[in-house]
Parts: structure tokens; C-alpha cells; sequence
């Protein structure tokens, strides 16, 4: 506490899962505010109308943390669904398979956004700015101001959840040092080369024909396809190979799923498309080379006498990339702060 009583200000740059988490866990503690460049909560989580998601996707058992929260706020899961062959779109034509068993995961009721829309909903003394892109950050040395091309608002402590490249491109008085900077910039963004493709249909039309809905395909425009059903809202989803245009790429899609699954899969309900690539408040120049695998993640960034943090996915020690990471992130920071 401040001399005058007051609680300490902290400035949230970020309403992503873990920004949301870090001011649910922070607000009895801190007066808080969330600068959010987009319209909307939610970070690189994005659902549909109808429960689908055309970000992450899946949950493990391991996630301990997830699950726990999920819990805490009334939420349920379902397990993906992986019954049936898969099928195989190479050299040889379409192959149908019996594919291994791979550890089960689980999605949300609702879509994931149903995550970030509870935790929005329990932040009861939380200011948010949307539309509010930061540009600068300054260490006045009492407190740190936070600039955005409209607003100035200063604060106690300031947490960043951008992705570490995104940091990065921020402009900092003073500087941060080159070693922060190497590192900041040596982390990929989990996502930042991603596109995602949504198929709702009317009916499961695959599993009545004895498929999971998973695919791989070396031709078309979606490389990888999983069932992507809510409960009462069939649907296929499929990430684009890295060289292919998501845009006006829905005939593609159609004619792609048609040769697969069959004519059934000519006439969906609706095609819900995102590339993250292209997202500036997701991605920039240096991930668009994408990923050949899973980074090592974790990262401990703080400047300006640890007035400044940084959390997010990136940079979790534990599960690194997933929402467990941004949790496992927002929760270790917290425990601090708190202490």
C-alpha cells in the first residue's frame, strides 16, 4: 500500500487469457487497468457464434492448472472426438487408416472463449480500454507511464502479456538492454504463423461414415483436419499449409473436403477463416517463417527496477505455448506481486 492508502496502480497490457487470469488473481490487491489494442477480450483465443474456435483448441489432462480454473468457474469439457479411420491425401491418393491412439484431449463447451468471457465477467473492479494499441513505455523513475497514439496512463507496476517479439517492438525509455532485446526477439510466437479454417456443417455426415474427421493432406490448402463438433453444431477445422493464401480460399476448402469426405461435404452451413499471420497484435516480420517444432519456451523478463513484467504463453517454463502456459505465467507472477 501507498502512503495515502491507496492500492499500488497496475496497467495490464493485454486481455488475453493470461492478462485476464493476472487481474482476476491481482484485483483485491492493485487498482487495475487493461489496455487491449483489439475491439474485444480475448487475445489469440477467438471463438464463432455457434462454440467453435479458430485459435487453440484442446486441453490435456496434464493441465492441470486449466482444468483447476475450468473448474473454479463452472465450466465443462468434452472429449475430442477420435472415433473412427483418418485419412491420408499423398502421393498415392487418399488413403483410409486406423490412426494410433494419441493422448486424450478435450475441448470446451462452448468454444475456449467460454474460458476468457468467465474470467471477464468476475473482474468486477477492472478497468478496460479497448482499441488502446501501446506504442511506449517510460520509466519516469517514481512510476511508469504507458503511452498509446491517444492516451497516456501511468502506474505502480505494468505487466505486459504481447507476445515477447511484439515487446520487443515497443519503444522503451530508457532502452532495454540488448540482452532482453536478444531474447525477447529469439522467441517465436506461438501461433504467429498460423491459419485456421472453421467448417460448420448440418450433419456429422463423417462419422456416419465411420471417420474420426482427421485428415492429412499434402494437396489443397488445409494440411491438417480434425472434428471440430460442439455438441449440437457438427463441424470439421483445419490448419492451412504455411505457402497457401487464406484469402477467398473458401471453393478451395470445399472442393479440398469434397475429394476427401465426400460430396456430403460440398454444402456447409459456414466457412469462419483467421490468419493469424497477418494479425499485427499476434504476429510480426520475424515469425513469418513459422515452426519446424514445438519451442523451448520460458523466459524471466523484468526491467525498470522490476517495475515492468512480461507473462504470457511464451514465456512459461511449464507447457510453454499452450493455455496452460499463459496461466502458469499469469499465477507464478501474482504469487509475487502478492508477496
Amino acid at each position: 500500500m501507498s502512503n495515502n492508502n491507496r492500492p499500488k496502480r497496475l496497467i495490464i497490457i493485454g486481455a488475453g487469457l493470461s492478462g485476464l487470469y493476472a487481474a482476476y488473481l491481482l484485483q483485491n490487491h492493485f487498482e487495475i487497468v487493461i489496455l487491449e489494442a483489439r475491439d474485444r477480450i480475448g487475445g489469440r483465443i477467438l471463438g464463432t457464434p455457434d462454440g467453435g474456435d479458430l485459435g487453440p483448441t484442446w486441453v490435456w489432462s496434464h493441465h492441470k492448472a486449466t482444468l483447476a480454473l475450468s473448474r473454479e468457474l463452472g465450466l465443462t469439457l468434452f472429449p475430442q472426438f477420435t472415433n473412427g479411420d483418418a485419412l491420408y491425401d499423398g502421393v498415392s491418393g487418399i488413403e483410409r487408416f486406423k490412426a494410433p491412439p494419441s493422448a486424450p484431449s478435450a475441448r470446451f463447451n462452448g468454444g475456449i472463449s467460454s474460458l476468457t468471457d468467465a474470467l471477464y465477467r468476475k473482474l468486477h473492479a477492472v478497468t478496460f480500454h479497448f482499441n488502446t494499441p501501446v506504442e511506449k513505455i517510460l520509466d519516469s523513475g517514481g512510476e511508469i507511464i504507458v503511452q498509446s497514439s491517444q492516451n497516456s496512463f501511468h502506474a505502480e507496476i505494468v505487466i505486459s502479456t504481447l507476445p515477447p517479439r511484439l515487446v520487443a517492438n515497443l519503444s522503451f525509455t530508457p532502452s532495454l538492454s540488448p540482452l532482453i532485446l536478444s531474447q525477447l526477439n529469439r522467441t517465436p510466437t506461438w501461433m504467429g504463423n498460423s491459419a485456421k479454417a472453421l467448417i460448420t456443417y448440418e450433419h456429422a455426415f463423417w462419422k456416419e461414415d465411420g471417420l474420426s474427421g482427421f485428415a492429412i493432406s499434402h494437396h489443397g490448402v488445409l494440411a491438417e483436419i480434425h472434428d471440430a463438433s460442439q455438441p449440437d453444431n457438427p463441424a470439421l477445422f483445419g490448419f492451412f499449409h504455411t505457402h497457401r493464401s487464406v484469402k477467398d480460399s473458401e471453393n478451395a476448402i470445399i472442393d479440398q473436403l469434397t475429394g476427401l469426405f465426400g460430396p456430403k461435404a460440398a454444402h456447409p452451413l459456414r466457412i469462419d477463416l483467421k490468419d493469424w499471420k497477418k494479425d499485427p497484435y499476434s504476429s510480426c516480420v520475424l515469425d513469418q517463417k513459422g515452426l519446424s517444432e514445438h519451442p523451448h519456451y520460458g523466459l524471466n523478463i523484468h526491467a525498470f527496477d522490476e517495475k515492468f513484467h512480461c507473462i504470457g504463453t511464451e514465456t512459461s517454463f511449464i507447457e510453454g505455448g499452450y493455455l496452460e502456459g499463459a496461466l502458469q505465467s499469469a499465477s507464478k507472477l501474482a504469487q509475487q506481486l502478492l508477496r
